[in-house]
């Protein structure tokens, strides 16, 4: 790893002072916590987060919770019938429209609870991921964030290793603390020069909003009962056990430490230090699923913190052995922050985005839409890994495709389609959720064909294409079948709504939006492809051939419109036009220079307040596959509010939505293009003049 030790160096956060929207975060993928100057989740108040909650949180992939409410409740409940060109089709709907508007404080649009019917009120709100509980430095109850002094803050991002220090009355404590690799566990170490050192573990009840997980004041509604354990594998520690429960829910908490554990509240416990240590601490807290934990990592017992550390630093070393890419020897005044950019979105992807499930838009840092994961993202989260050099964490979430394919069939028997539909907002079951929206987009549909081909890329051997074909063939049996026939040629039956949201008022007319109908038909030829090297060759043919029905979008005075309809381009919302080439590699049905006009069209007259963080990325990559590696740099690095980076690298959208990963993702596979291009095409073609990179381990994209 000696040759990304500088760049990790340059790069690893150092705190000094309280930041309210930029906690730092540590985790393994499967769980993760955000911490505040303490190394710990000791001042909740000082970081607020969405629906009067705090951003600090810990959560996981497999922590998730409905209410009792709605145990007799039926999604079918939720369905309404569209008329289409192939007659009535149900779709998962909502009685209200709800056209982006920021109804229930997200800032992204949903439904005000109370509004709506019963089920869609709950269908939308349940499954919600939980707020596993609250760890933080047990201080006299009046200390303040404010009142801490001589704060120093530093993340190993080399070893995963976060160390804090800071001055708090009289006492100055050092706290330690790392997350296990290999299970969701925190290792802590407190040490203080005077006084206690003590640690305080605080549960809530779950939440229905949309952003805030916790709900304190329901104690009644949930129970922590602590149990005692015996004799730990590190001698003069011992073993406890805390017992969650949350109505079906059930986990425990384990804790191996040398301190005395209490039960000091009906949801608090207390590790004190020990009577030969009294001001110093150390802990195992280990988070383990007992019910509904389908998407649970096996549960491995951790015997010691050294054992953690070493084992924690190894999987670090692996990970950053994969790509790179250095700009630090560049003469753009940028190119340290590009860089900065770049390595902190590697690391928060890989403490968010590698777990077993799809990822939420603001991963495991914060809930939004109560955690369910809107599958129109994947291929922002997850397309880097695979050009990164970790295509087994694609394979990861390629799992859950391929586990919720009966789900995904039901969807589209239910409409009167063969194959699977997937849809975009969903819980770990894949069971649609009630929306105005996400019923009808589309886009999300070629994503596992694209991520798979990517695995292949990255691992082409036979068992790579047969494990991941069950995936992609019932995928594009949907697609191949989904088109009817337009004026000139294949279009799509509406409702639909396109990436770009804006047009949801006129779902029930499109039926030609450009960027999909570009990424169709290039799913459906990859598919052909992946069909062809099963031994299905006449399967691949007819996909083939429906994809070279597709109409093929037609510029308008001199650029491709959003649809091929009036009001033909809106400029607000996403440009996603863009991504017919850039996102979507090239098809012989878009011209470069008609993009490349149409990329100048949108940065003279876009609405850049109305944008979000992926949109940025998709830009530059638009940019450097029509040949304009300077523009690619400047999208990247575009002063706008959402594609903001703050100090710890999250992509800030806005205070209800304080991260959002798919910036981050797209922003790692923009550089990708950037550096590694494309099949066939030239190198380096994102960065110009003046520009020196150092990349290693970048695969191109097709």
């Amino acid at each position: 790893m000696s040759g990304v030790d500088g760049l990790l160096t340059r790069h690893s956060p150092r705190v000094t002072a309280v930041d309210p929207r930029s906690p730092l975060q540590i985790g393994n993928g499967q769980f993760a916590m955000a911490v505040d100057v303490t190394g710990l989740q000791t001042f909740p108040g000082a970081y607020p987060g969405p629906g009067g909650g705090t951003l600090l949180q810990t959560m996981s992939h497999w922590g998730w919770h409905s209410m009792p409410y709605g145990r007799d409740f039926r999604i079918e409940s939720c369905v309404r019938d569209y008329d289409t060109p192939r007659g009535p089709v149900p779709y998962v709907d909502l009685g209200r429209q709800l056209w982006g508007a920021a109804s229930d404080g997200t800032g992204a649009g949903g439904l005000i609870v109370g509004e709506g019917t019963a089920e869609e009120v709950y269908f939308r709100a349940n499954p919600q991921r939980i707020d596993l509980g609250r760890i933080g430095l047990d201080l006299p109850e009046a200390t303040r964030a404010g009142d801490l002094s001589g704060i120093e803050q530093h993340l190993d991002l080399r070893t995963g290793r976060l160390r804090s220090a800071f001055t708090a009355g009289t006492s100055a404590y050092t706290v330690d603390t790392v997350v296990d690799m290999a299970s969701d566990s925190l290792v802590v170490s407190v040490r203080a020069n005077a006084g206690a050192a003590g640690l305080r573990l605080d549960f809530p009840y779950a939440s229905e909003h949309p952003g805030n997980a916790q709900d304190w004041d329901r104690p009644g509604a949930h129970t922590t009962r602590l149990l005692p354990g015996g004799a730990a594998s590190q001698p003069g520690w011992r073993t406890w056990r805390i017992d969650r429960v949350l109505d079906d829910v059930a986990y425990a908490v384990a804790i191996r430490t040398n301190g005395l554990v209490a039960q000091t509240g009906p949801h608090r416990i207390v590790i004190a230090p020990g009577g030969k240590h009294p001001s110093s601490v150390g802990a195992i807290i280990q988070f383990v699923p007992v019910t509904g934990a389908e998407w649970a990592k096996p549960a491995l017992v951790p015997s010691s913190p050294d054992e953690v550390l070493t084992r924690t630093a190894a999987a670090w070393q692996r990970y950053w052995a994969g790509g790179s890419v250095k700009l630090h020897r560049s003469d753009h005044p940028q190119a340290l922050e590009l860089e900065r950019r770049i390595v902190l979105s590697r690391y928060l992807t890989r403490i968010n985005s590698a777990g077993l499930l799809p990822v939420p838009e603001t991963g495991l840092y914060v809930n939004s839409w109560r955690g369910k994961f809107h599958l129109e993202m994947q291929w922002w989260h997850l397309a880097h890994f695979a050009l990164w050099g970790q295509a087994d964490i694609v394979e990861q979430v390629l799992g859950w495709y391929a586990a919720t394919l009966d789900s995904g069939r039901q969807i589209a028997s239910s409409q009167g389609y063969p194959g699977v539909r997937w849809l975009k907002s969903s819980g770990p079951e894949a069971r649609p959720t009630p929306s105005s929206i996400a019923s009808f987009l589309i886009w999300q549909q070629p994503h596992p064909v694209y991520l798979a081909e990517l695995v292949r890329r990255a691992d082409p051997r036979r068992d790579t294409v047969e494990r991941w074909w069950p995936v992609v063939r019932a995928t594009a049996q949907f697609m191949a079948v989904y088109p009817i026939e337009g004026d000139r040629g294949l279009v799509f039956p509406p409702p639909l709504i396109p990436s770009q949201e804006c047009y949801a008022p006129m779902k029930e007319r499109i039926t030609d939006p450009t960027y999909e109908l570009v990424y169709w038909a290039w799913g459906l030829r990859t598919a052909a492809q992946w069909a062809a090297s099963v031994g299905e060759a006449d399967l691949g043919d007819h996909w083939r051939g429906v994809a070279e029905r597709m109409d093929v979008p037609r510029p308008r005075h001199g650029v491709y419109p959003s649809l091929g309809m009036a009001p033909w381009t809106t400029r607000v919302d996403h440009p996603s036009v863009v991504a017919s080439l850039g996102v979507t590699p090239g098809t012989g049905t878009i011209d470069p220079s008609v993009m490349a006009a149409t990329l100048a069209d949108i940065r003279r007259e876009w609405d850049w307040d109305s944008t979000w963080g992926w949109d940025y990325p998709m830009m530059a990559m638009t940019a450097t596959r029509v040949g304009q590696p300077d523009w690619a740099v400047e999208a990247l690095l575009k002063q706008c509010q959402k594609n903001t980076y703050l100090a710890n690298g999250h992509n800030w959208q806005t205070p209800d939505l304080p991260a959002y990963l798919p910036g981050n993702g797209g922003l790692l596979t923009a550089v990708a293009l950037m550096v590694a291009g494309w099949d066939g095409g030239p190198a380096r073609p994102g960065f110009g003049a003046g520009w020196q990179v150092d990349a290693e381990g970048i695969a191109p994209l097709p």
